[in-house]
């Protein structure tokens, strides 16, 4: 669900720089392009599920735009940012606001504002968690209750976690014989 990928998105950038510090020392210097990638990937995934119906229904066509668009607008963010000395960072802002760009697009063209919205309240908290370093624990906290005022998670969807929970949980506790 939405709400589990943003709560695992704000997580792990919290955690990142644990990790980095912790595991990877030497790559403690890409947190912020990770962070970064990381809201651009919320991005990606929103307009990715639209992409993959046309797919299917063998419309690639009507997705060709969008995405030849979004590429050409990462090509030149990319050499924007790394001729201004962004580096590594310039070239993952790049990525993220060609995948914000598509998703635009596209939530416009099929009549998505939810998704949209969505999307690019996931990339708020993101920038907040991140921003926030340690205090970016109080945005993981609020995020349910955000979630739920704006509608993005709706009572219908928690009583649908709840019975999908209590199915697996109960099918752990008595497994099938055969």
């Amino acid at each position: 669900s939405f709400l589990t990928s943003l709560l695992f998105s704000l997580l792990l950038v919290l955690i990142l720089p644990f990790i980095l510090a912790f595991f990877f020392p030497q790559y403690i210097m890409i947190g912020t392009s990770t962070a970064i990638l990381i809201a651009g990937t919320i991005f990606f995934a929103s307009y990715y599920i639209i992409y993959s119906y046309y797919i299917g229904k063998q419309r690639p066509y009507h997705m060709i735009l969008p995405v030849a668009g979004g590429t050409c607008l990462n090509v030149l963010l990319a050499y924007f940012f790394l001729t201004k000395g962004y580096g590594v960072e310039g070239v993952a802002l790049a990525s993220t606001f060609a995948h914000l760009g598509i998703l635009l697009w596209i939530g416009y063209r099929e009549h998505m504002k939810r998704v949209t919205i969505m999307s690019l309240l996931a990339m708020v908290l993101i920038t907040l968690t991140a921003v926030l370093g340690y205090w970016g624990i109080v945005v993981l906290v609020l995020s349910f209750p955000l979630s739920m005022a704006c509608k993005i998670i709706t009572m219908e969807d928690l009583k649908v976690i709840k019975e999908t929970l209590t199915a697996s949980f109960y099918a752990r506790q008595n497994p099938r014989r055969h």
